[in-house]
């Protein structure tokens, strides 16, 4: 049985403004436990770009973080090592990063990115960007009198597969090289940092 007694009201103040003081103090360290869980967990990814005339990341619903958190694929090396090495391969100051090209090679190959075209509108025998992560950029170009070519963007990811297979001397890099587009003789591909 719980007997009421007069309480000193001074002992309510205090315990009050201890309770405040601690209630104050731990919303601060609440903060700071959400800061610190922010900034860990926040992992930046360079972005992802496509190149002029291809579908937005938003429009296919993706984002740079998702491109780069799929797994990296083994590039098709089954079929790969049946297939000849890259048409070329450059010096390693201008290998691209494994994640950086992973990027590039899952935007390329996504479904809703359907044709990938080329064209001489910088000049003849001009490169266009059809995407570019972090440092690593993949272009095009006609490799014939065409003015303009178009092909699957998923043989341009293929192509890319190829340079990153072939031409990738060491394991935290995917290379850089050329490659025709996969099915598409007259559309070179190149890779590079």
């Amino acid at each position: 049985m719980l007997i009421l007694t007069a309480v000193n009201p001074e002992v309510f103040w205090e315990m009050g403004k201890l309770l405040q003081m601690w209630l104050l103090h731990l919303s601060f360290l609440l903060s700071l436990m959400q800061v610190a869980a922010v900034s860990m967990g926040a992992v930046h990814v360079p972005e992802v770009t496509p190149g002029p005339g291809l579908p937005s990341l938003a429009s296919l619903n993706l984002t740079s973080e998702q491109l780069y958190a799929i797994p990296v694929p083994d590039f098709g090396k089954p079929e790969l090592k049946l297939a000849k090495r890259a048409a070329g391969c450059f010096d390693s100051n201008r290998q691209c990063t494994l994640d950086d090209a992973v990027a590039c090679y899952n935007y390329l190959g996504t479904p809703g990115t359907q044709s990938c075209q080329v064209d001489i509108s910088g000049g003849a025998g001009s490169w266009k960007e059809l995407c570019r992560a972090g440092n690593c950029v993949v272009e095009g170009r006609l490799t014939n009198n065409f003015i303009v070519d178009s092909t699957a963007c998923s043989n341009v990811a293929y192509a890319v597969s190829v340079i990153a297979y072939t031409c990738n001397p060491t394991t935290g890099h995917a290379g850089a090289g050329y490659e025709n587009a996969r099915n598409k003789s007259n559309i070179a591909i190149r890779m590079y940092w």
